[in-house]
C-alpha cells in the first residue's frame, strides 16, 4: 500500500498506478478507494484505456453500494447488476461470459411512514390498521438476464450482489436454490475482489438457514482482514457476524461480537460506520432483558442517515419495536413493527427470516384483542414463507399461526412449530414455540406442559436470552403450583387462601363457619403438602404459584 501511494504521489497521471491503489484500498478505506475510482471513470471518452475506465466504473458502482452512496434495495441491486459497463463495446476484457436469469420486483404500491431520528414520541398513538397497509403478496419479478464475467475482476463482487438481491426478494420457491448457488459460487471460488463479496454471500447462506458454514466464512473473513489491515473489512465483517449470532438466538456471543466491532470502529476513528454494530447490539441487549442500555444505544443513532439502508433501517425499527413491547407499550411497538413492514414491501424485500416483524405483530395484535388481524397477518407470513422455504420460515410461519389460532386448534399447529424450529438454527424462535406450546398445555391443564416448559427454559438459559426465560420460569412456576395445588383437598384450598391474604385464624373460621382449632388442623395439612414453614411462606407462595386469594368469593367476605 504505502508503494502504491508513493507511486501514485510521484505520478498523480498514471491510471494504472490509481487503479492498483483504489483496489488495495477498496477493504482498508473504500471511501477513497471511491475518489480514485471516479476520477478514472470520469475520464473522457476517447481518452486513456477504455478497458481500465470500464473496470473502474463497474468497482466505482459496487464501492459506492459498500458505503451506502447507494442504497441496497433490491431494486437498487438490480439496477446496479443491469446497468451497462461504459467504454466497454466489446463484452469483458477477458474470459467467456455466461447468462444467467435474474430477477427483479417491481415495487409495490406501499406508502412507507418516515423514521423518526430517536425513539418515537409514544403519547399519542394513532389508530393501528393492522393489514390495510401491507400487501398480500410482492408483485411477481420481471425476468431478465445478467451477464457475469467469468474473468472479470468484479465477477464475484457481480455474483455477489445477484445473490443478494435473490435472497432478499424471495421471489419464489427456486429463489433460495439461485441464491445459495451464487453464494457458494464466490465463497469457493478463490478470494473474493473484496470482502465485502464474502460478507454478502455468508449473509445469503445465513438467510437460507445455513448458519453454521455463514458463521465460518465470517469468521475467516474477520481474520484474514485483520492479518492485512484492511480496517473496513474487518469491521463490515465482524458486524455481519455478530447480526448472524442474534438471527441464530445467541444473544450473549451476539452482544460480545457486535461490542468487539464497535470498539474496533472506534480505534480506527470509523465510528459511523459501525451502525450495524450497534443495532445489533441493542437487539442483544433486548434479549437479555436489558432495555436501558437498548434503548440508550439505540437514542444514539442518527435514524435519518438510514433511510436507504435496507439492512440498518429496518433492524433499527425492530429493536425500536421490541423496547417499546418490553416497557409494556403495544401499541407503539405495533406501530413500529406495522412500519417496519410496510417499508420492507415497499423496497421489494420479501423474504420472510430478513425481519420478523409480521411474526411480533401477530402476537401484539393478539394481546390487543385483534384476533381476526393476527389470523390475517399470520396467513400473510405464511405466503411468504412459502417463497423462503426452510426449516426457519416454515416453523415460524408454524408459530405465528398457532399464537393467533383458536385454543382448541393451536396445541396442533405450535407443536409441529417446535419440531421443526429444533432443526432449524434458529435458538430463540425454538424457545419461543416451546413457551407458547407450553402456556397451551398449561391453559388445557395438559400434564405435557412442565416438559415442554422446562425444554423452553433450558434453551433460553444456555443462549442468554434472559427475557425468555424470566417468560419461562414464571410459567412454570404457576405450572408447577397447578400440580401442587390439587395435592389439597376441598376443605383445604379455601383455608390456605384466606390465609395467604394475610387473615387470622379467628376471621377464617368466621368467614367458613368453621372452628379454630380446624383451621388450624387444615393449615398443619397444607404447610406439610406445599412444603413451606409456616403462615408467611404461605403468602409468598401464592402469588406465584396459585390463583389470587379467595377472600371476595368467600362466604362472609372480610372482616
Amino acid at each position: 500500500m504505502s508503494y502504491l501511494t508513493r507511486l501514485h504521489a510521484a505520478d498523480a497521471d498514471d491510471a494504472a498506478v490509481r487503479m492498483d491503489l483504489a483496489t488495495a484500498l477498496v477493504d482498508i478505506d473504500p471511501l477513497a478507494a471511491r475518489k480514485h475510482l471516479a476520477h478514472l471513470a470520469g475520464t473522457p471518452p476517447g481518452t486513456g484505456d477504455p478497458l481500465l475506465r470500464a473496470h473502474a466504473a463497474d468497482l466505482l458502482r459496487l464501492t459506492s453500494l459498500m458505503v451506502h452512496d447507494s442504497p441496497d434495495t433490491p431494486a437498487a441491486l438490480d439496477a446496479l447488476l443491469r446497468e451497462p459497463d461504459p467504454g466497454r463495446q466489446d463484452g469483458p476484457p477477458t474470459g467467456r461470459a455466461r447468462r444467467a436469469p435474474a430477477t427483479a420486483p417491481a415495487a409495490p404500491t406501499v406508502s412507507a411512514v418516515s423514521d423518526a431520528a430517536a425513539i418515537p414520541d409514544t403519547s399519542a398513538v394513532p389508530e393501528v390498521s393492522p393489514v390495510s397497509s401491507i400487501p398480500v403478496a410482492l408483485t411477481p419479478p420481471t425476468p431478465s438476464t445478467v451477464p457475469v464475467l467469468t474473468d472479470h475482476p468484479t465477477e464475484r463482487m457481480v455474483l455477489a450482489v445477484r445473490a443478494l438481491r435473490t435472497a432478499l426478494t424471495a421471489s419464489g420457491p427456486d429463489a433460495r436454490e439461485t441464491a445459495v448457488a451464487d453464494a457458494r459460487q464466490v465463497l469457493w471460488s478463490g478470494r473474493p475482489h473484496t470482502a465485502w463479496a464474502r460478507v454478502a454471500a455468508a449473509r445469503v447462506l445465513a438467510l437460507a438457514d445455513d448458519t453454521a458454514t455463514a458463521l465460518d466464512q465470517l469468521q475467516r473473513t474477520v481474520a484474514d482482514s485483520a492479518e492485512r489491515e484492511e480496517t473496513w473489512a474487518e469491521c463490515h465483517a465482524a458486524s455481519a457476524r455478530a447480526l448472524v449470532l442474534l438471527e441464530s438466538g445467541r444473544a450473549a456471543e451476539a452482544a460480545e461480537g457486535a461490542s468487539a466491532a464497535s470498539r474496533l470502529s472506534e480505534a480506527e476513528g470509523t465510528s459511523g460506520r459501525s451502525r450495524l454494530a450497534s443495532i445489533t447490539l441493542a437487539h442483544a441487549l433486548v434479549a437479555r432483558g436489558d432495555l436501558d442500555r437498548a434503548q440508550e444505544v439505540l437514542l444514539r443513532l442518527d435514524g435519518r442517515r438510514l433511510d436507504d439502508c435496507v439492512w440498518e433501517h429496518h433492524h433499527r425499527l425492530t429493536a425500536l419495536a421490541l423496547v417499546e413491547r418490553g416497557r409494556g407499550r403495544p401499541e407503539q411497538a405495533l406501530r413500529l413493527f406495522e412500519q417496519c413492514g410496510a417499508g420492507l414491501a415497499a423496497a421489494g424485500v420479501g423474504n420472510p427470516v430478513f425481519s420478523l416483524w409480521w411474526v411480533h405483530s401477530t402476537e401484539l395484535l393478539m394481546r390487543l384483542g385483534q384476533p381476526g388481524a393476527a389470523a390475517q397477518r399470520a396467513d400473510f407470513g405464511r405466503q411468504l414463507a412459502e417463497r423462503w422455504p426452510t426449516a426457519r420460515s416454515t416453523g415460524l410461519s408454524l408459530l405465528a399461526r398457532g399464537v393467533s389460532a383458536d385454543p382448541a386448534g393451536c396445541v396442533e399447529l405450535l407443536t409441529e412449530s417446535a419440531r421443526i424450529l429444533a432443526q432449524s438454527s434458529d435458538r430463540q424462535s425454538h424457545a419461543l414455540a416451546e413457551l407458547r406450546l407450553g402456556k397451551a398445555l398449561l391453559h388445557r391443564s395438559d400434564r405435557g406442559a412442565p416438559a415442554r416448559l422446562r425444554a423452553a427454559l433450558a434453551t433460553a438459559a444456555r443462549y442468554g436470552l434472559a427475557s425468555v426465560a424470566e417468560q419461562a420460569r414464571y410459567a412454570l412456576r404457576s405450572a408447577e403450583g397447578r400440580h401442587t395445588l390439587a395435592a389439597l383437598s376441598h376443605a383445604e384450598r379455601p383455608v390456605a387462601e384466606l390465609a395467604a391474604a394475610g387473615k387470622s385464624n379467628r376471621a377464617i373460621a368466621d368467614a367458613l363457619h368453621l372452628t379454630v382449632r380446624t383451621v388450624e388442623y387444615h393449615l398443619t395439612n397444607v404447610y406439610r403438602k406445599l412444603g413451606i414453614p409456616g403462615r408467611a411462606g404461605l403468602a409468598r407462595w401464592f402469588p406465584a404459584h396459585g390463583p389470587q386469594p379467595a377472600e371476595a368469593r368467600a362466604p362472609g367476605g372480610t372482616r
